[in-house]
């Protein structure tokens, strides 16, 4: 498409410090191609990128003008308002995108934030609580809550919610792997070790589970317990490269380096894109 080609025209002097030109060029495919959504998320983008917001929000007006559905376009105008304070505005434009689009989690996670802001605290959560409760996933509200909890006062909020997670769905290796990732207290120890053995359990082979129960084990200095863990017989020949990273890890800590870069070096030899490896 000839779009792509001003796009990456102009992504390209940007890259270079030439963002007026980066600027008329992405005007010009906006100007040649007014229905297409990439040419004016990238004017957006830069916009916003070189500190110009008036000009970002006519830009979001305007593309919003042209087609009221793009979602991306709300969303941003509402980050903008927020930005400059006007959280009531935000919360605005975030409802009517919801109102249209009840399932964006991203908006509304937004949303939440904007309530929160305004004050409206429980208002806050029950949207969080909605948005956990539909995409157990989204690291993002998850996040948000234990921030709010925090600041609450309540610091088990999000493991409380998580928990009503594992009841709907103990079946799901993932639900086990969200209650884990709730629980950050010294006194939660056992049954975040329960939560990771719950969902290995169910899925033998989930490496992430692995890797975070053997950093809970290490942190407790169940040594030996974590390198049986990573070193278990399920994984057959060669393990995979990331475990062997963790279980380098291991042996640095203990001071044996020269066994820590060997393993290292495998696990590089098998994986170079192995961003812990290269680290080392």
């Amino acid at each position: 498409d000839l779009w792509r080609v001003g796009e990456s025209m102009a992504l390209h002097l940007d890259k270079m410090g030439r963002t007026e030109e980066a600027l008329s060029v992405i005007r010009g495919v906006v100007a040649e191609f007014p229905m297409t959504h990439d040419p004016r998320v990238t004017l957006a983008l830069l916009l916003h990128k070189a500190g110009r917001f008036d000009e970002e929000r006519a830009s979001l007006t305007e593309a919003l003008g042209v087609d009221a559905s793009w979602s991306w376009f709300h969303r941003q105008r509402a980050l903008l308002m927020g930005n400059n304070g006007d959280f009531a505005g935000a919360a605005s434009v975030l409802d009517r995108l919801l109102a249209r689009a009840p399932m964006d989690a991203y908006a509304r996670s937004m949303r939440a934030d904007a309530a929160w802001r305004l004050g409206d605290r429980r208002g806050a959560i029950r949207i969080l609580t909605a948005l956990v409760a539909d995409n157990p996933g989204y690291d993002e509200a998850w996040n948000m809550l234990g921030g709010m909890g925090r600041e609450d006062g309540d610091l088990g909020l999000a493991p409380r919610l998580a928990r009503d997670i594992v009841q709907r769905r103990p079946d799901e290796a993932g639900s086990w792997m969200i209650l884990a990732g709730r629980l950050s207290e010294p006194a939660d120890f056992d049954e975040r070790l329960k939560a990771y053995d719950s969902a290995l359990a169910l899925n033998p082979l989930l490496v992430r589970a692995v890797e975070e129960k053997t950093l809970l084990l290490c942190e407790a200095g169940r040594i030996e317990e974590a390198l049986a863990l990573v070193r278990d017989s399920r994984w057959g020949a060669p393990r995979p490269p990331v475990l062997r990273t963790r279980e380098a890890w291991i042996h640095a800590r203990l001071g044996s380096l020269k066994e820590a870069l060997g393993l290292v070096e495998t696990a590089l030899d098998d994986d170079p894109r192995l961003f812990e490896a290269r680290t080392w």
